[in-house]
């Protein structure tokens, strides 16, 4: 399986850099949108890959390949959707990729100085660089996958955002996966 950009309450945040772009939304933050905001997403809610993998451990066929993806949207709509979640226009911002780029850099030295998770990296931006539109209807069709509508995941998302307080953002200067754990080079 295949699963596109994956959101939804977790406690590994760190691995979900959009997780922490979507729930800036949410929470009526100032987040810069990469770009125009015009490219475009597929993004699919957490519960919905771990179905789609049990799905296809059942009815899967070896050899084949099936996307678990969401809605495709661009990063404007999906900004202004969970903007609206949070019932206060987040202030929206579109910066140029360099201007972003560069100041990751420094995002990413400063976290490793101070010994805590970078908000973005120079490596978590890319992704937002190009359009990532994916379609599952062959997961829908071979596996029975019923993806989440945007709409009821951000719902999700917004509840468990806003009700369980801030996501767990875990210092991981220690996990073994961080890129600024001296253990790692």
């Amino acid at each position: 399986v295949s699963p596109s950009l994956v959101y939804g309450p977790t406690d590994l945040f760190k691995r979900y850099s959009f997780n922490r772009f979507l729930s800036g939304f949410i929470e009526g933050k100032w987040v810069p949108i990469p770009g125009s905001g015009r490219q475009v997403i597929n993004p699919v809610y957490i519960d919905d890959v771990a179905e789609g993998h049990l799905l296809a451990l059942e009815k899967g066929k070896i050899g084949e390949n099936y996307i678990l993806g969401g809605e495709n949207v661009t990063i404007n709509e999906l900004a202004e959707a969970a903007g609206r979640l949070a019932k206060k226009k987040p202030p929206l911002w579109r910066l140029p990729f360099p201007v972003l780029k560069s100041l990751s850099r420094i995002e990413l030295l400063l976290s490793k100085l101070q010994e805590r998770e970078p908000r973005v990296t120079p490596r978590s931006l890319e992704i937002y660089r190009h359009d990532w539109a994916y379609s599952s209807a062959k997961a829908i069709r071979e596996l029975g996958y019923r993806p989440t509508p945007l709409s009821k995941g951000l719902e999700k998302m917004a509840e468990w955002t806003l009700k369980e307080g801030k996501p767990a953002r875990k210092k991981i200067w220690n996990h073994p996966s961080f890129p600024g754990n001296p253990k790692n080079g």
